[in-house]
């Protein structure tokens, strides 16, 4: 029983560390750059109460950004890429009726991600499945495009 206690004692210290690790706030409200190719950056952002993961990834020729976004509807969710940078914007309206009364909420979040390399826009590709987004961004080697609104499938 000893042991398993002094297990349990590490587990939420090293939880404690990763913790302090990813709620760093040095960043700001920007999502950091990637670090290495096998080093993927994630942090949580706090949206009216919800938490959105984010991770940046480089994938042999491409970056990947993932980032959970429950409760949105796919056309709700707005996409740019414009000098370096990827903007994500989404809005939603739930109402909730009962007999008594009628209450309406408003959610967003908006997030803007720096990306570290040279993207060829006209192969940037977003896909949005059971609340995560997921955009691709092809690099380029070359000339700097300087923005392309993306669509979602």
């Amino acid at each position: 029983m000893r042991n398993f206690d002094e297990m349990s004692r590490m587990f939420e210290e090293m939880d404690r560390m990763f913790d302090g690790m990813w709620m760093d706030r040095a960043f700001g409200d920007r999502t950091p750059m990637l670090e290495g190719r096998t080093s993927p950056m994630l942090e949580g952002r706090t949206t009216d109460g919800i938490e959105h993961m984010t991770n940046l990834h480089e994938e042999d020729d491409r970056y990947v950004f993932v980032m959970d976004l429950p409760g949105f509807e796919k056309d709700e969710i707005d996409l740019v890429y414009l000098d370096g940078h990827l903007k994500i914007s989404a809005v939603t309206e739930i109402s909730e009726e009962s007999e008594t009364s009628y209450v309406r909420h408003s959610r967003s979040t908006n997030e803007t991600v720096a990306i570290p390399g040279e993207i060829d826009v006209e192969g940037i590709e977003a896909s949005y499945h059971n609340g995560v987004l997921e955009v691709t961004l092809p690099m380029l080697e070359g000339e700097h495009a300087l923005g392309h609104d993306i669509d979602i499938r």
